[in-house]
């Protein structure tokens, strides 16, 4: 694990701690741990959630996000580009700002 982690998230028994492009990863609720270096797309991420099925929502600075459908084996970068040539998220303030994501949650029933 990275001392250095900034935010972690668990369900269905596997736990998932993000810091800059690495996780670190648990199938057993946290007992043994799995360092996975430069697995995410990005170098800066934020925070985690999970909705305990299997599907993992990583943010990053400047509107970014990763995604993962395979229980956090491998991300991939969203982007906010709906045929403007955009690559990140884009916010409702004037249009063409970008924001640092600074947290993420599912909206699942407890317990997942």
């Amino acid at each position: 694990m990275n001392s250095g982690a900034r935010r972690m998230a668990s369900g269905d028994d596997t736990v998932i701690i993000v810091h800059s492009n690495d996780t670190s990863r648990s199938e057993n609720g946290g007992v043994d741990w799995t360092k996975n270096s430069g697995d995410l797309p990005r170098t800066d991420a934020r925070d985690v959630a999970t909705d305990g099925q299997g599907n993992w929502i990583v943010v990053h600075d400047s509107g970014r996000v990763s995604i993962s459908a395979n229980d956090g084996d491998s991300y991939a970068e969203q982007t906010g580009d709906q045929g403007s040539g955009n690559t990140n998220m884009r916010f409702p303030t004037g249009g063409s700002n970008v924001e640092n994501l600074d947290a993420v949650a599912a909206d699942v029933l407890l317990p997942v």
